[in-house]
């Protein structure tokens, strides 16, 4: 999506707007910032100077799905870093709360999907328990694969600590030499690591 664009689509009916966030001082940035917090552990997002800093990286993307005055979603998502096959990793997607549950975030990451059909990449907390098996079986249903692999994710907050997620990918399972390429990329460019050749891989 062009940046500082907004387009519309339909779902049951009903125009919404997908559009793009490329500065803190969007007006809906506010209520994204606070579905954002609230949606992901303090290990897994970023602080609020960390994410207005990756406005200036033009390989990174924010957009937000909105009704009127309302925001129903986000997505942050990178693409570049030449990744094989043209692989765009989606870093972070939530709903707002009274949107959950709804039908939303099936509508909304599969029209993202298919703006371009490229292959897609993201992590989910290891499906352990009632909820974490959920969030699975919703990217299952959508097409998305999911890697048994061991992957450390890096934690947002204190620089090097890391986190165990699982690796789901879009249409079909990743190549060793795309996840490979995407670990690097991950731990050195997108959320740069000081301990990075310690860290344990595939």
């Amino acid at each position: 999506m062009t940046p500082g664009l907004q387009q519309t689509i339909l779902w049951g009916g009903i125009a919404l707007q997908k559009i793009s966030i490329t500065t803190a001082a969007h007006p809906f940035f506010p209520s994204l910032w606070e579905v954002y917090e609230t949606s992901f552990p303090r290990d897994e997002r970023r602080s609020r100077d960390q994410q207005i800093s990756l406005f200036s990286r033009k390989t990174y993307h924010l957009e937000a799905w909105v009704k009127a005055s309302d925001l129903l979603g986000l997505i942050g998502w990178w693409d570049g870093f030449d990744f094989p096959d043209g692989l765009r990793y989606v870093e972070h997607f939530a709903l707002a709360p009274a949107c959950r549950g709804a039908g939303y975030g099936s509508a909304f990451l599969w029209d993202w999907i298919r703006e371009n059909q490229r292959p897609v990449l993201l992590e989910i907390e290891a499906p352990v328990d009632k909820t974490t098996r959920r969030r699975e079986a919703f990217y299952r249903r959508l097409g998305f694969q999911t890697h048994r692999f061991e992957h450390w994710h890096p934690s947002y907050q204190d620089g090097t600590g890391r986190v165990e997620l699982r690796v789901m990918s879009y249409p079909a399972p990743l190549s060793d030499l795309a996840y490979q390429h995407f670990f690097q990329k991950l731990h050195s460019e997108i959320i740069p690591h000081p301990t990075f050749s310690s860290i344990q891989r595939r």
